[in-house]
């Protein structure tokens, strides 16, 4: 295999000797050849050098701004701006597009998922645009896939399972046992939707009810509970459109069994890309904040994972509202890791963002690639700070973590 994002070339060297018949191979050598190693041959690129610039001045353009960055550091906890954005102008357009019709005031729902969240992709696979000018360049890096947005018609029961196919990227985690992966290193990220417009918990406790491609794997397994829209219980009848992509709708992937027989409202006419782009210039100015729809079920155990007997020695010092002293809290060993006793933890809001710091971290985990370019996931979790190559991201969970903390 020549490896992905052209980082190799397959190279295929046979031996061959005339024979009565024609040709005979006698030997052949197979290698993949990193990309880069070789100095450019000015016959090769000076033919494609004006169509490079080209292609570059066209990407430069600037059709609007972003008031915060988008990146995708975690997006497998829904904390994804660029996510969001995406989410905003496929409803923008779906509802210009359904205006008139006998859809109109259904309920929309807009089903997205990272393309660039780390895993397979290896450890540098994120999307990163800094606050500033938006090019066209950065909507393609915020959408990747030249899919077709598409609307179709779902109940809330199916809905529900929707999510559960989702939510089946989630290893199955046993209460007070050490160093668990969160995430399945055989399930893209791309196939990890999340819902603007419904709010809903994970059990991470039950078994994935779906296996990555789509087979139903533990029936009576319902790790989604509290399914709400605008802080409403989703009745099974419900009705609703869910606007996803042209790529779910072909009746294949973990997805198929879900889009397979259901009444599509908007076929694909126009590309989400496109929809991306005629919406950021519309707005010029942009600050999207990510959706916090999804959390994980409050575990009963009074702890959700082990930690040393003497608490660390790291504290946090911090005021409580309307006092003047000073309350320490044990801090965690990592704060991609370990999560340390519910209730020494200052606030129950705390607890729940690093439940999510440590899924992000599960799937930013090392990863080793092969010869080819292929790579393996392997996410870890625990007390990590001397193996996880990422002292930024750790540095900014931090930093968020305290400002989420002031800010309450």
């Amino acid at each position: 295999m020549p490896g992905f994002w052209g980082s190799h070339l397959g190279l295929v060297d046979l031996r061959l000797e005339p024979a009565a018949e024609g040709w005979r191979i006698t030997d052949f050598t197979c290698r993949a050849q990193p990309a880069g190693a070789e100095d450019d041959h000015p016959l090769i690129t000076g033919p494609a050098l004006m169509a490079h610039h080209r292609t570059l001045r066209h990407f430069r353009r600037r059709i609007g701004r972003t008031e915060k960055p988008l990146n995708s550091y975690f997006a497998l906890i829904g904390d994804d701006p660029g996510l969001r954005l995406v989410a905003m102008a496929q409803r923008w357009h779906v509802r210009q597009a359904l205006r008139g019709s006998c859809w109109q005031d259904l309920p929309i729902l807009t089903a997205a998922a990272p393309f660039r969240a780390g895993g397979r992709g290896g450890p540098q696979h994120y999307t990163d645009v800094p606050a500033g000018g938006l090019t066209l360049r950065n909507i393609a890096d915020l959408y990747l896939f030249p899919n077709w947005i598409c609307a179709i018609h779902l109940t809330g029961a199916e809905v529900r399972e929707w999510l559960e196919r989702s939510a089946s990227m989630f290893l199955r985690v046993e209460p007070g046992k050490l160093d668990q992966p969160l995430i399945d290193p055989d399930f893209p990220s791309y196939n990890f939707d999340i819902i603007d417009g419904l709010e809903w918990q994970i059990d991470p406790r039950l078994p994935p009810r779906y296996t990555p491609d789509g087979r139903l794997a533990n029936g009576d397994s319902h790790r989604i509970g509290a399914l709400t829209h605008r802080s409403r219980p989703v009745a099974p009848n419900q009705p609703f459109i869910l606007l996803t992509n042209s790529f779910r709708l072909s009746n294949c992937g973990l997805f198929g069994p879900a889009t397979a027989g259901r009444p599509v409202v908007l076929d694909g006419a126009s590309r989400t890309r496109d929809i991306l782009r005629r919406y950021v210039a519309q707005r010029r100015v942009l600050a999207p904040m990510p959706a916090w729809a999804g959390a994980f079920a409050p575990c009963p155990a009074p702890r959700s994972c082990s930690r040393p007997a003497q608490p660390p020695p790291d504290i946090w010092t911090h005021f409580p509202p309307g006092s003047s002293q000073p309350v320490s809290t044990p801090t965690v060993s990592c704060i991609c890791g370990c999560i340390c006793d519910r209730q020494r933890l200052a606030s129950g809001r705390m607890h729940a963002y690093l439940d999510g710091e440590r899924l992000a971290r599960a799937s930013a985990s090392p990863t080793r690639s092969g010869p080819e370019g292929s790579s393996r996931n392997e996410p870890r979790l625990g007390r990590c700070p001397a193996s996880h190559p990422f002292p930024l991201i750790r540095l900014a969970g931090t930093f968020l973590a305290f400002a989420r903390i002031a800010s309450r």
